[in-house]
């Protein structure tokens, strides 16, 4: 699993984040878990060779956690 922390972001930057991740990956899961200040994207499965720097680059932020 992936998880993105964002401040604050606006459903334009959730939608383009989540489409990224099914695009990139056909049946993963996205969750957004709101919380009072911060959101987290939760995508699960990712494989394991894609790289911090391969999500800075595709989603824009860097990795909160992963697993």
């Amino acid at each position: 699993m992936l998880e993105l922390r964002l401040d604050r972001p606006d459903g334009a930057e959730l939608a383009r984040i989540a489409a990224a991740a099914r695009s990139l990956w056909a049946g993963c899961t996205v969750t957004i878990e709101q919380h009072p200040s911060f959101t987290l994207v939760c995508i699960s499965p990712v494989p394991e060779d894609f790289t911090d720097t391969d999500v800075i680059l595709v989603f824009g932020v860097a990795p909160w956690w992963r697993e």
